[in-house]
Parts: C-alpha cells; sequence; structure tokens
C-alpha cells in the first residue's frame, strides 16, 4: 500500500513517523488535545458508535461479498480520530480494552525456502498422498490463480530423488473456500467450496489414497462454502461446522459425513451456537468416555452480523445414533484464549496431540495472517500457547488464503496472498518449514516422534478435468487393447486420397522424402541453419520429461540453434516446434521460409499431391527426451520422422469424454504414456506406433494423440492441410488448432443456455440441463 502511495508521489510520510493505533493517539495528545479517542476502521466496524447490527447486515443485499480477509487487514491501515481540546471522561465506545491473553509462549523456527516454481495460488486445499513405493508428497487442490478460479493442483514432493507422483486428472470443478480432511485409510475428503460467492457448491469427493484417484461421493444437504471439516480420530468420519449456504445465508447445521450412510445432520442437544463463516474446529485426540463419543474445540469465524466471534465453545459428539448428537459448551475465559482463537480464515494442522492455529486475521490487530497458536484440548480443558515465530532474516509466510500440513515434527506453509483492493495482490509464492521440535519438547505429556525433516521439491501443477463418463469398478483387472497402426505403400495418389476419406491413422512407408533423412545430423543442421540463430524452444522443467499445456510445466527459452541442437542431441528435456520466422504471431509457419537452407533437402512425394494443394502449415520439430502432451488436432496432418525414432500413440475421436478433456479445450493432462495398461483407459482404443527415419503417419483430424522419443533426438517435419472443405474458424490461427468454426459458435450458444436457468434452485437447473443434454445426444442421430 505504501508503495503504491509512493508511485503516485503522494507518499504517506506520518505513517513511518506513527506506524500504530497508539502512536497516533499520542501524536495528538503531546500536541495539547485534552481527549483522543482512537479506532482503526476494523474497530470502528465492529463499534455501535458508527454502526449498529442490523446496518452491518443491510450490507449483504447490497451485493455478494467475500473478501473479509481483505476488508479486515485493509481496515487495520486506517484509524478514525477525534480528539477535543476538552476533557471528556469516558473513551469512545468500540476501542480495544483488555482481553484474554495466554502468558504461555513456545518457540519455533521457520526456514524460508524461497519460490519453488509452482504458480500463484491463494485458498487452496491441501492433502497429502502417497506412491506405490511409499514416497510422501504434498497437494495443493484448487483455489485462486492470478485471474481465475484455478482447476489444478500443485504437487511438491517431501522426500529427496522422489518419483513424479502420478494421479488421475479427472476430478472435481475449479473452486475455492471448500475444505479437505483426511479421513483415514479410505483418503482425504474434499467438501463443497464456491464458484463465485453467488454459486455455493455442494458436491464432494474423495482423493483415494490406494489408487491416487479422485472418486465422487455423496452430495451434502445443502450448498457450503468457508466451512470446516474435522477428521474424528480412529474413524472414517469427518464432521462439518459453520460456512455459508449463500451469498448471506449461513448454515445452521452441523453434518457427519458417513461414507456408507452419506451426509447426516446432526440434533443439537444444547444451546445453538451463533452460526459462523470461517471458523476453526479440532477434535481431541482422545475418544470420549462412552462408545461413539468424540470431543473437540470450536472457535471464531463471523457471524450474520459481519463481526468476529471471540466465543470458544468445547463440543461432544455422540455418532452411535441413527441420528448423530451434538453438545456444546461455552469455554470461560479464564483459560486466556479470547485474544489468539477469534479469528476468521485460519488454517488448523495437528502434530502430535497438539493442534496448531495458523493465521487468518483476527479481532485484534496481533492477528494478521503472520501469528501462530498452539492448543491442547484434553478431558474438557483447553490450554493456549502463543508460537514465537522466528527466521533468521525476518521471513515469515503470509498465512492468508494458504495451505498448512504438518509433516513429522514439521509444518510446511504454501501458498496465500490477499488484495489491498485497487493497490494490487501481493501473493505469497514462497514455502515455508516450521519446525516444532522445541514446542513438542516444552510439552511434559508428549514424546516427540523421531522424523527426518522434509525435503520439499515442486513437481508439476497438473490440471483436473471433470470427466463426464466413469469406468465399471466391478471389472478390475480389465485393460484396454492396444492395437498397432498398420504400416502400407502407396501406389497412386489415388491411395492416399481414399486414406483422407477414410479417416483412419495409417504408416506409409518407402516414401522418398528427399536427402533429409541421410543428411540431418546435428552437425549438418548446425552447419545448414547457421551457430547463433537465435529459436524458442519449450524447456521443460518436469523430472519425467512429460510436457503438459494445461499447467505450464515448461518455460519458453530464447537460445541459437547451436546450442539447443547440442541439448537435443544429448537427450534433454528440450523441444522446438517451429514458428514463422517473419510473423510468429500472425502466419503459420513454414519450412521454406524458416529454414530456407534445410527446405531443399525435404519433399512430399507425388503421391501426396492433395497435401501440397492444400497445405495449412509445414512445421518442423525437434526434441530431446521430452514427452508431448495429449492432444488433437482440428487439421489432418502427416508426421514425417526424418531421424532417430518416436513413440506414438493416437486414439479416435469418440474416445474424447474418457480422456480428461475439459469443455473448449484441445490439450488434456492425462499421461497416456505411462498409464496406457491401467484400468483407467479401458474404455479407450488406443492405437499405437514406433515411427523410425524415413516413416510417415498420417494423422486424421480431432484424433487424439501424444508422443515420446525413443532415442535421445528426435527430427521430424509436421505437415498440416485442409481435409474440409469449408468450416473451419475464421480469423487468425497461427497453429491452426482453433476448432471449427460450429463447435465455437455452439459453446457460447450452450452459455446462454446455461445462463437462462441461472436464477433457479441447483436441482431443478441441474434437471433441466440434464433433459437438454440427452435431447441433443439423441437429436444428432
Amino acid at each position: 500500500m505504501l508503495k503504491h502511495f509512493n508511485k503516485l508521489n503522494t507518499p504517506l510520510k506520518s505513517v513511518d513517523e506513527y506506524p500504530t493505533v497508539e502512536s497516533q493517539r499520542h501524536r495528538f495528545q503531546e500536541r495539547g488535545w485534552s481527549s483522543v479517542d482512537v479506532w482503526d476502521l476494523w474497530d470502528a466496524w465492529n463499534s455501535d458508535l458508527f454502526l449498529d447490527s442490523t446496518e452491518r447486515a443491510a450490507l449483504d443485499n447490497v451485493e455478494p461479498f467475500d473478501e473479509w480477509e481483505e476488508f479486515i487487514l485493509f481496515s487495520r491501515h486506517y484509524v478514525v480520530l477525534h480528539a477535543t481540546a476538552y476533557h471528556r471522561d469516558e473513551r469512545g465506545a468500540g476501542q480495544r480494552g483488555q482481553v484474554g491473553v495466554s502468558n504461555k509462549h513456545v518457540k519455533a523456527n521457520v526456514t524460508s525456502l524461497g519460490s519453488l516454481g509452482a504458480p500463484k495460488r491463494r485458498f487452496g486445499a491441501p492433502l497429502i498422498a502417497s506412491s506405490p513405493e511409499g514416497d510422501k508428497y504434498l497437494i495443493n487442490a484448487l483455489g485462486m490463480g492470478i485471474k481465475a478460479r484455478l482447476d489444478s493442483c500443485d504437487i511438491y514432493s517431501l522426500q529427496q530423488d522422489s518419483m513424479a507422483l502420478e494421479i488421475s486428472p479427472a476430478g472435481p470443478t475449479a473452486r475455492l473456500c471448500h475444505a479437505t480432511v483426511d479421513i483415514g485409510h479410505l483418503g482425504t475428503l474434499l467438501v463443497g467450496g464456491r464458484a463465485s460467492p453467488s454459486k455455493a457448491l455442494n458436491d464432494c469427493w474423495i482423493f483415494k489414497k490406494d489408487s491416487n484417484r479422485w472418486e465422487k461421493t455423496f452430495d451434502l444437504p445443502a450448498p457450503l462454502f468457508r466451512h470446516c471439516a474435522v477428521h474424528l480420530p480412529g474413524s472414517s468420519l469427518a464432521l462439518v461446522l459453520g460456512g455459508k449456504t449463500g451469498p448471506s445465508e449461513i448454515s445452521p447445521d452441523y453434518y457427519v459425513f458417513h461414507p456408507v450412510k452419506g451426509w447426516l445432520k446432526c440434533s443439537v442437544t444444547s444451546a445453538i451456537p451463533s452460526s459462523t463463516f470461517g471458523t476453526i474446529a479440532v477434535a481431541s485426540p482422545n475418544p470420549g468416555s462412552k462408545y461413539g463419543t468424540f470431543q473437540g474445540l470450536m472457535a471464531g469465524g463471523i457471524s450474520k452480523y459481519g463481526k468476529i466471534n471471540e466465543q470458544a465453545y468445547f463440543w461432544t459428539i455422540n455418532v452411535s445414533t441413527d441420528v448423530p448428537r451434538i453438545h456444546f459448551e461455552i469455554v470461560p475465559d479464564s483459560h486466556g484464549y479470547t485474544r489468539a482463537l477469534s479469528v476468521f480464515g485460519a488454517q488448523t494442522a495437528d502434530v502430535e496431540s497438539l493442534h496448531f492455529v495458523c493465521g487468518g486475521v483476527g479481532q485484534y490487530p496481533s492477528s494478521q495472517g503472520q501469528s501462530m497458536a498452539c492448543i491442547s484440548v484434553k478431558d474438557g480443558h483447553l490450554e493456549v500457547f502463543n508460537v514465537d515465530l522466528r527466521n533468521e532474516v525476518g521471513q515469515l509466510p503470509f498465512m492468508v488464503g494458504s495451505a498448512t500440513v504438518s509433516s513429522g515434527s514439521e509444518l510446511v506453509v504454501l501458498g496465500g496472498g490477499a488484495t489491498c483492493f485497487s493497490m494490487g495482490t501481493f501473493w505469497d509464492t514462497g514455502v515455508y518449514k516450521v519446525d516444532l521440535t522445541n514446542a513438542i519438547s516444552e510439552m511434559p505429556y508428549i514424546q516427540p516422534a523421531n522424523c527426518n525433516p522434509a525435503s520439499i521439491n515442486y513437481q508439476d501443477s497438473p490440471k483436473l478435468t471433470h470427466q463426464t463418463t466413469t469406468i465399471e469398478r466391478h471389472q478390475p483387472t480389465l485393460k484396454p487393447s492396444i492395437k498397432s497402426i498398420a504400416r502400407i505403400k502407396l501406389q497412386s495418389k489415388l491411395d492416399f486420397e481414399q486414406l483422407v476419406e477414410n479417416r483412419k491413422p495409417v504408416i506409409i512407408e518407402s516414401l522418398d522424402l528427399g536427402s533429409c533423412v541421410d543428411k540431418w545430423s546435428p552437425e549438418y543442421m548446425v552447419q545448414r541453419v547457421g551457430q547463433t540463430k537465435e529459436i524458442v524452444v519449450h524447456e521443460c522443467q518436469s523430472s519425467t520429461g512429460k510436457m503438459d499445456f494445461n499447467s505450464k510445466n515448461f518455460r519458453y527459452v530464447t537460445e541459437p540453434f547451436s546450442s539447443f541442437m547440442a541439448k537435443a542431441a544429448r537427450g534433454e528435456a528440450v523441444y522446438l516446434r517451429a514458428l514463422s520466422e517473419a510473423k510468429p504471431t500472425e502466419s503459420p509457419a513454414n519450412l521454406q521460409d524458416d529454414f530456407p537452407t534445410l527446405a531443399d533437402d525435404f519433399q512430399l512425394p507425388e503421391e501426396l499431391s492433395l497435401i501440397k494443394d492444400r497445405m495449412f502449415s509445414s512445421v518442423l520439430r525437434i526434441s530431446g527426451r521430452a514427452k508431448m502432451w495429449l492432444h488433437y488436432d482440428v487439421m489432418a496432418n502427416v508426421y514425417t520422422q526424418i531421424q532417430g525414432s518416436k513413440r506414438m500413440v493416437l486414439m479416435p475421436p469418440t474416445d474424447v469424454n474418457n480422456l480428461a478433456f475439459a469443455p473448449g479445450a484441445s490439450s488434456s493432462s492425462l499421461d497416456v504414456l505411462s498409464a496406457l495398461d491401467k484400468q483407467e483407459f479401458v474404455s479407450t482404443n488406443p492405437y499405437e506406433a514406433i515411427l523410425n527415419p524415413g516413416d510417415l503417419l498420417f494423422i486424421p483430424a480431432m484424433w487424439l494423440h501424444t508422443a515420446s522419443p525413443t532415442t535421445d533426438l528426435s527430427v521430424a517435419v509436421n505437415v498440416f492441410f485442409r481435409d474440409l472443405d469449408s468450416g473451419y474458424s475464421t480469423g487468425r490461427d497461427v497453429y491452426g488448432n482453433r476448432d471449427l468454426a460450429a463447435y465455437e459458435k455452439a459453446r457460447q450458444d450452450i452459455s446462454r443456455i446455461v445462463k437462462i436457468f441461472d436464477r433457479l434452485p441447483s436441482e431443478i437447473r441441474d434437471f433441466y440441463l440434464t433433459r437438454l443434454a440427452d435431447e441433443l445426444l439423441h437429436k444428432q442421430h
């Protein structure tokens, strides 16, 4: 904020001199003002002197609002001051007085690992996953990105030299303000969330530990976001508390998730606490005295009147009856918890039998995203410890919209950020480890676990796509049948024209492609192109070499052609897809124009004259051990292998709904090459080919395909041509991958249709949209 005003040449110089509320008070007192009242804007918001409860609640009627963290942080940086020359006996209402503060402290060391390469993300939800080999991984799922809600997840390994984690990309849609909770051996439960503040979600998913795939489970009885989910220890049950069901409606209900029975609404057998959202809750690791009972604590959150709740409650739940019964008991402030637990949007993480409340924003100025408390809940007794975070260079995590998980005796904090309204967004792109060994050792009744510190490395950010078809689970032994692509020889031009008409892939052998097959060694190509010619290449950042267009796990690098060829020849994960030399953003690639010193070595024989007549582009492709993402091309094309060899996997257009293509996307994050023999592909019809120098693969339009070199270096020329007489998208299309005009128009029509049903209840909207989708499928035949 200060940088913003400095940039406008209007610096707030008084802030440097008087940076706190109290210093502003003293500023006026020292200048002779007899009585001085001062509030920061959050105190003013809470004070009946400025607004009463009905006025605060009435603001919900203006527009949907869910930027409470930003609002509170913003308000903390402004003051309202009332000074009088005469003396007043009473202070202005709403100024901060003394509150319960714990005098117990524990120390924790913070290590900043800096940015590890993941994209900017806030309001994601964390979970822990394992590979079949036993390696541990941290996944930060969904949330908000720079421009929109994210339908991807960041994957971090928690051990050195871990293999890349393979997860199925089919899963929940983009969202934020959702909750995740580990429910034991079944996996991690993801509950609800929202799109916009007026579009709460009720779908729930389980990330299965045994298969690292998302599985849809029971929907919530009502949509929820900004809720809290707690695992009931020793069971596969979860308790969900609080949350919003819409722009201004707060849920008064409490639910238990049962993996067999679904969602069970609790009966409250005591006075009901005020409904809140953004609450924190923890469960005591010690079971209740009776069978089927669990105990814990609930605190914080914001009420319907826009104020942070300062009352904490012990809860006890009995799940042994048909209807779970939950009982609440007020925690007296003699425990000194008020300042630490009166927070909104904090994350909780458990280490041993301790619960750590991390970040969020609070009713008191000490909670502005960089504070942490430790609580112990045992046998109806609460202990609160302030955690003194220490870092040698003062780099502490900004724990607003961040994700926090425990790993041994450490916490891992990543992501987060906040928008300072018109002044821009602050992103915390760092990853932090909080060592709690000292804190745990100070607890007399806890024996610290002997665990190695986590070695955290960013791996990838694959997109999740909402799969529209499912695979039957009662056929675990089935695998897809992989067919080999036929090899043929052409006798005439008519033979190729017939192949194009049949729209099936084939490998054509014994074609005269020119002298390139013999000549194009790395040395020859560098000599012909030139040592210093600069090109733009993909440099994969994944240890597996698998490139993902959706998560952009590669970077574009401009470097000399000779440097690139040296890397590719060594088998590094680099890839060149040549662009137009003259107008890379306006014109398609053309080998003759872009690499004229090589073009004369390559030719398409007379049998392929149809391509020459309808050619759209001719693209030079060179790669090391980089794997191409799964995608389809709108135009038919021929892929000519010049040097090295390559494995190609193709699937027919009818498989598109089984391969995690998002609506409107021509690329999928699915790793077909390494998982083709797995059950998730049982509904697909894959074809496979190994291309050697001189082979030409015909790829019909809309056939889904991916590729991986089987040698360190692969050189190819890919020629695209228009196999349809009309129907292509109008406007600029450099890569030739814009969908057909009819599809683009139809997607616009779909958006208008969905908007027509926007104001209906979700179940009625889903009912009619499902009927329309079914009608559309019937009318195509």
